[in-house]
């Protein structure tokens, strides 16, 4: 899942690049969560949905103030259980798919 989410984010630019890892983690995990609601393994479509339930769609650089949610995921297993468990499954499957 990292991989795919990684790959989705390989042309966007973020305001601070320090902000990149924790904002790919988040993505992904988010993404893992509603493979999982489905009951199958991760597909790039998991992450784009899980970037629009985050806000993430629309233009190629990432700002810092957009970041900010995603900050310490990276380096806090508490802080991902936590923003994983804060989308709730509903927001998830409801989402739209992106093409």
């Amino acid at each position: 899942m990292l991989a795919i989410a990684h790959h989705e984010f390989e042309h966007a630019s973020f305001e601070h690049g320090h902000d990149r890892e924790d904002v790919i983690l988040g993505v992904a995990l988010v993404a893992a969560k509603r493979a999982s609601l489905i009951g199958r393994g991760p597909t790039p479509t998991d992450v784009r949905v899980a970037m629009e339930a985050l806000g993430l769609t629309g233009g190629a650089t990432v700002s810092h103030h957009d970041a900010e949610p995603f900050a310490g995921l990276a380096h806090s297993y508490f802080r991902q259980r936590e923003f994983v468990d804060a989308v709730t499954p509903e927001r998830l499957l409801a989402a739209t798919t992106p093409r």
